[in-house]
C-alpha cells in the first residue's frame, strides 16, 4: 500500500491560513464582522450607506448594488445594507435577488413592516402571489402595532386588495 502524498505549504501560507481560520471563528462565534478585522469604523459604514443611497437616488442602481453588497460583506449585521441591496435589486427588476436581500434584513429586524412590504412588492412583481399575501399579512401585523406606520399599512392594504 502506498503512502498518501503530503503537501508542504510554505510557512507564510500556513500562517495566513491560520489567520483566516481565526477570523472565520470570530465571525461565526463571536459576532465580529469583516469590517472589524479591516478596521472599518461606524462612520465609514455610515458613509458607505449614504453613498449607496445617493446612487439609488441618482438612478445608478448597478453601482448602488455594488456599494450595498460591499457594505453587507463588511458588516453582515447592518440591516441598512441589506435593505439598500434589496432596493437596488428591486429597482433593477431583479425581484428574486431583492427578496433574498430582504430575507436577510428581516432576520436582523423581524418586526419591521417596511421589509415585509418591500418583499411583497417584489413577490407580486415576480408572480409569487401566495407568498406576497403572506408578506402583506405580516406587514399589516407589524404596522398595526405602530401608529407611525400608517402609510405602510395603507399601502399593504391596497396591495392585498388588488391580489
Amino acid at each position: 500500500m502506498s503512502e498518501a502524498p503530503t503537501i508542504d505549504f510554505p510557512a507564510d501560507q500556513i500562517q495566513r491560513m491560520a489567520g483566516i481560520e481565526e477570523i472565520a471563528t470570530a465571525i461565526m462565534t463571536e459576532g465580529h464582522t469583516m469590517g472589524d478585522f479591516m478596521g472599518i469604523t461606524s462612520d465609514e459604514m455610515d458613509a458607505t450607506y449614504a453613498h449607496g443611497i445617493s446612487l439609488l437616488n441618482l438612478g445608478q442602481f448597478d453601482e448602488a448594488e455594488d456599494i450595498f453588497k460591499l457594505g453587507a460583506e463588511l458588516d453582515m449585521y447592518d440591516e441598512r445594507m441589506w435593505m439598500g441591496l434589496g432596493a437596488a435589486r428591486q429597482k433593477n427588476g431583479n425581484f428574486a435577488g431583492a427578496v433574498d436581500a430582504y430575507a436577510v434584513a428581516v432576520t436582523l429586524t423581524p418586526d419591521n413592516p417596511v421589509i415585509a412590504l418591500r418583499s411583497a412588492e417584489c413577490l407580486i412583481a415576480d408572480g409569487r402571489k401566495e407568498q406576497a399575501e403572506q408578506a402583506l399579512h405580516a406587514c399589516l401585523a407589524f404596522a398595526e402595532e405602530e401608529p407611525q406606520h400608517a402609510d405602510i399599512q395603507s399601502r399593504a392594504e391596497a396591495l392585498l386588495a388588488n391580489l
